[in-house]
């Protein structure tokens, strides 16, 4: 699940136990069709299997972690590289119910674990739930929602919920998706971070031969936070491109870039923070059998930010075997 791509996030407590969790400030959508897995295989049914189980061990190779700590005063610029153990695994049901009504459940789970810095190892729990109903043959009605529980080896430290509806849209090889999400994020240890957020999204995608799928997203956050100096919003989009080479050869390129200005002066920095992060993502696999794929994945992220010490350039390798039935 491409929520990775998002540019994970690290959330800040209290106690530099629990200083290493994902912030609830990442910017993501209920873009179940437009991820980085799923978009090569557009545009197909929207659910083409009624079960899907998957497996997914890989490593991680993360040229500076400091980035993750993205409302800490540590300076982001100092790099501290780390490798990390990832491991990815899920189920999705499908049911067909009937013409018109496709609903779609969906459980993953996610562990990170550093290995010289182990103090931002986490793991997280989620729980997906859509149910669209096809209006007509081009237009649906799109609902759905999510859950997100994050813990370290201490337990639970902050966990999230959002509520999406929309619309969908599809004609031959094309799709649509636009909407509005509400979420609301707790922090168990961290004061004045817990918030909730409305949103909007625009997702599209075209795909050229059965072999060429581009596609792009826009999203729009305006998050409010109990403490004012977490309180932002921000535009974010996405455009990419994948490519079936081979039967088995298949390369996905993404490019994406977010800008978030913060609402209040925090004078922790001295300044009323403006972020830009740029990224450029390739993702290049090969699939030894047709349900087991080895992908290999390199981000370059780049940050601009009018405080100095949070702006940041990181590099980020990932290699990963996939299995899927």
């Amino acid at each position: 699940m491409q929520k990775i791509l998002a540019f994970l996030i690290v959330a800040l407590s209290a106690g530099l136990a629990h200083a290493d969790l994902p912030d609830p400030e990442v910017d993501s959508s209920p873009n179940r069709v437009l991820t980085l897995n799923s978009v090569a295989s557009l545009p197909g049914p929207l659910f083409p299997k009624h079960w899907e189980v998957y497996a997914a061990p890989g490593v991680i190779f993360d040229r500076n972690i400091n980035h993750l700590l993205i409302n800490s005063t540590i300076n982001s610029n100092k790099k501290i590289a780390d490798t990390a153990l990832h491991t990815e695994a899920g189920a999705s049901y499908a049911p067909d119910w009937s013409r018109r009504f496709k609903p779609f459940f969906e459980y993953s789970y996610e562990r990170f674990d550093y290995q010289n810095n182990p103090g931002f190892s986490f793991y997280d729990h989620q729980l997906y739930g859509a149910f669209d109903y096809w209006m007509t043959r081009r237009w649906a009605l799109d609902l759905g929602t999510e859950a997100n529980w994050y813990a370290d080896e201490t337990g639970l430290v902050t966990d999230d919920q959002s509520y999406h509806s929309g619309l969908r849209w599809r004609h031959r090889r094309s799709r649509m998706r636009f909407g509005y999400v509400f979420r609301k994020d707790n922090y168990i240890f961290t004061l004045g971070k817990n918030s909730h957020a409305n949103s909007g999204y625009l997702e599209l995608s075209h795909t050229f031969r059965h072999r060429q799928t581009i596609f792009a997203s826009y999203y729009y956050r305006k998050n409010s936070a109990e403490e004012p100096i977490y309180s932002y919003q921000s535009h974010s989009t996405e455009v990419g491109w994948t490519q079936y080479w081979t039967n088995k050869i298949r390369t996905v390129c993404l490019g994406s870039y977010t800008d978030k200005p913060y609402d209040h002066y925090d004078d922790r920095f001295g300044a009323k923070r403006h972020e830009k992060t740029f990224g450029v993502t390739l993702k290049p696999s090969y699939a030894f059998y047709p349900t087991v794929r080895l992908i290999g994945i390199y981000s370059y992220l780049v940050n601009r930010s009018n405080v100095d010490t949070k702006s940041y350039i990181d590099q980020i390798y990932t290699l990963k075997l996939e299995a899927r039935f």
